[in-house]
């Protein structure tokens, strides 16, 4: 289970790199705020979690604080470096503890009921996720802007032998 993890947010690595190697070829367009936005929500949802794991208090940063897409692309960085550390740290044994979500009470609004508990791996697995569906979102309007989205599935990584990210993760 560990291991498919590792190689899950590899992947995650890998691809968000991908994507932020594209958005930078078109980020002089006057239309990539709404990019901007989706990449700003992406690492936000990939830090929270990293704070939830790691007992910390979330880090309520606004879209606001980054001047530039650089930034947040250094931010992005920094989720991956800690996230690696962290990733890197983890053992069998841990994997099925329960999170406590900071944000319940938005949920049991949402959902109409108190929702179950999630376990750590069930939340790396989310993070996972939810880095993929926003890099589709990501990847449409790249395309819409002229862009050229990058092939990010993770069978293809498999098939590329499994290449790590273009940026360094220390």
């Amino acid at each position: 289970m560990l291991l498919d993890i590792k190689e899950l947010s590899d992947h995650m690595f890998w691809a968000d790199s991908k994507v932020w190697s594209e958005v930078m070829k078109i980020s002089q367009h006057n239309k990539i705020q709404h990019i901007f936005d989706l990449l700003f929500h992406l690492h936000t949802v990939q830090h929270a979690y990293l704070c939830i794991w790691n007992n910390q208090p979330l880090n309520n940063l606004g879209k606001n604080e980054f001047k530039n897409l650089s930034e947040l692309s250094d931010w992005g960085k920094d989720f991956h470096r800690k996230y690696k550390v962290f990733i890197d740290s983890l053992d069998d044994e841990r994997m099925n503890n329960v999170v406590s979500i900071p944000w319940t009470e938005y949920l049991e609004k949402k959902i109409g009921k108190p929702p179950e508990a999630s376990s750590l791996i069930q939340t790396i697995y989310q993070v996972v996720m939810h880095s993929t569906y926003h890099r589709g979102q990501i990847n449409t309007k790249i395309r819409e802007l002229g862009g050229e989205p990058p092939l990010t599935d993770f069978i293809y990584w498999i098939w590329l032998n499994k290449p790590n990210a273009d940026f360094t993760i220390d």
